[in-house]
């Protein structure tokens, strides 16, 4: 082959492999789904998993809403023995190198943690009256169950309880029919649905009991009797026309910038119990950012609150660390440092009482004082 052609066959599988990058790049930023291949872990798994909390500390974002336990697969992952039997981990992602697996079925049959979910804030709320797509893989574990009632719902707050319990939501989307492949390969499941109110939370799993979930035995030698399902690449996107976002109440870019005054960063939000920004907070920050850009002479002090749960010392370690993390991320999109001071105050400077977990919401803030305008 000259070396023309071979130029050219070189020139088109560059194009081609733009390409491509170009419309996943473009699919990550029209997924309303922050990791949604699971690819972000803090840690790689080293042991197996018995507790929520587990999981919580392994992967970045998702989180068990209850204390049953989701499992995280990566290349590292190591099964102990007594489930690698049944062929836990066998099976190899759908794309990359992460993916979840979740106990969906067995209550009746004595099965601990018979129900896991995976739980995740979305990069903005459902906007009430717009269409959506949704789409995500699933394949099972050869020898489990293979059942019915795999759903998706959506709550406003994050669902946080130690309890190994069944969540009796209403799924918006829910597989009616049996997730089975003979040949055991991945299924695509997908919906479009039009969102009836502004939800933050996306939460999978199996919302219905034993009694009301069908179930077949895999036909195998020895089949298990519980039901354990794979999931991997998580989308959701929305569906053209796209309706604006409603302006967020206390819009910060309506704020009166004053020399003395603190105003709250209504929509900052961290990892439970963290100093980790999670993804919901980027529009509030590059609004602060535009800000400083329009007062170039503004010098602020971010101040991080707590609520009362927890020792002094703690929460003031803690709220310095918040405080820290938005500074840096300030610092980051190239906000002088001579502009930025930080502090941490604890529980000490409550907005109101810490006697319902509402309030105790509010005082968990953060705040900017404005020291020069």
């Amino acid at each position: 082959m000259t070396s023309i052609y071979m130029n050219k066959i070189i020139t088109i599988i560059f194009i081609l492999t733009a390409f491509v990058s170009f419309a996943q790049n473009l699919e990550d930023k029209l997924n309303l789904v922050p990791n949604p291949s699971f690819e972000l872990q803090y840690a790689y798994q080293i042991g197996w998993f018995y507790k929520g909390e587990d999981f919580n500390k392994a992967m970045k974002y998702w989180k068990s809403p209850t204390g049953a336990s989701p499992d995280v697969y990566n290349e590292e992952t190591k099964v102990p023995p007594s489930w690698a039997k049944y062929g836990f981990g066998e099976k190899l992602p759908h794309s990359g190198s992460g993916m979840v697996g979740l106990t969906l079925f067995g209550c009746t049959n004595g099965k601990p943690h018979c129900r896991e979910y995976i739980q995740i804030q979305l990069i903005e709320p459902l906007i009430v009256g717009q269409y959506y797509y949704l789409e995500f893989w699933v394949t099972h574990l050869e020898k489990s169950m293979n059942i019915n009632n795999l759903g998706v719902a959506f709550a406003k707050d994050p669902i946080i309880t130690k309890e190994d319990i069944l969540l009796k939501l209403d799924p918006t989307v829910i597989t009616k029919k049996i997730l089975s492949d003979p040949l055991g390969n991945w299924l695509k499941i997908s919906a479009k649905f039009k969102a009836t109110k502004a939800l933050d939370y996306l939460i999978m799993g199996n919302f219905y009991p034993d009694s009301l979930t069908t179930a077949h035995h895999a036909i195998v030698d020895k089949p298990l009797n519980y039901a354990y399902y794979y999931i991997d690449d998580v989308l959701l996107k929305k569906i053209p026309p796209i309706l604006p976002n409603p302006p967020p109440k206390n819009d910060l870019k309506k704020k009166i910038f004053e020399k003395g005054k603190s105003i709250v960063l209504e929509n900052i939000y961290f990892s439970f119990d963290e100093a980790e920004l999670l993804p919901r907070s980027i529009e509030e920050l590059n609004k602060l950012i535009a800000i400083m850009k329009k007062y170039p002479n503004m010098k602020i002090e971010i101040q991080g609150h707590t609520d009362n749960t927890g020792s002094q010392d703690y929460n003031l370690k803690l709220s310095a660390e918040r405080a820290l993390v938005v500074k840096e991320f300030l610092l980051e999109r190239d906000i002088l440092a001579t502009r930025l001071q930080h502090k941490g105050y604890g529980s000490s400077k409550p907005i109101v009482a810490n006697d319902t977990d509402e309030h105790r919401k509010k005082n968990r803030r953060v705040e900017i004082l404005i020291l020069q305008k």
